[in-house]
């Protein structure tokens, strides 16, 4: 199983909505809305809230495993009418890895990871480890920053290509590092060289650990694109 939630927050801009959306999600969650200052960061941190407390109890609420992932969009005023209609309000009390990954706290089957970039979040659930990474796709000084994460032979593919392709691959193994390094939880501090992107075979690869085997999920949505890996399922 793994579900993918997306949603643009910029409604949140709306007083009466961003009150009526922070009163659905729990206390945790509630508590660093509020810490932040700048309205852009609390529209993005309610916004992650609310696809959590769909996305979870959705989860917990499904007993077939699914081959295909389900990916829905929603609309931000939509989420909160259904959440306020329906009460779906089960609350989730959170445990963090060694590097702050976070989990639900006694649930071992299911696993979340959350990003947000511009004025999008997202959201994966899955019953393995993953991550979830997604960009908003603008113009920037791409060979600099190639240089700086893609590994010698990442730059050596990138650089063959037309300058329109360069800059959807450019995002697709920048989201797809990212995504693999919230999956072990290491974030930056693993550093980007340590994992690549495997052209053939369409996923990431950890070069530490070559066994370590991932799937990889690539996706665009109104001028974003992201990333999602989760942890293969070893045939026996």
């Amino acid at each position: 199983m793994i579900n993918l939630y997306v949603m643009n927050v910029s409604p949140f801009e709306d007083s009466g909505l961003f009150s009526k959306g922070l009163s659905l999600i729990d206390e945790e969650r509630q508590n660093k809305v509020n810490m932040l200052k700048q309205e852009s960061a609390a529209k993005l941190s309610l916004g992650a809230g609310l696809l959590l407390l769909f996305g979870l109890n959705h989860a917990s609420e499904q007993s077939e495993e699914k081959a295909e992932p389900f990916v829905a969009e929603f609309q931000a005023q939509n989420l909160v009418e259904h959440l306020t209609l329906t009460q779906n309000k089960k609350s989730f009390a959170y445990t963090y890895g060694p590097h702050g990954k976070p989990y639900i706290a006694g649930e071992r089957s299911i696993h979340f990871s959350l990003s947000h970039s511009g004025e999008y979040v997202l959201l994966a659930v899955s019953d393995r480890e993953v991550g979830a990474d997604i960009q908003l796709i603008k113009d920037v000084r791409f060979d600099t920053l190639a240089k700086h994460f893609m590994t010698e032979e990442e730059y050596g593919q990138w650089n063959r290509e037309s300058e329109e392709a360069r800059k959807e691959l450019f995002y697709q193994i920048w989201a797809g590092k990212e995504a693999y390094l919230k999956l072990t939880g290491e974030g930056m501090t693993a550093g980007f060289q340590t994992v690549y992107y495997d052209d053939a075979k369409q996923t990431m690869v950890d070069s530490r650990c070559l066994e370590n085997e991932v799937e990889t999920i690539w996706g665009r949505v109104e001028g974003y694109l992201f990333a999602v890996c989760q942890t293969a399922i070893k045939s026996d």
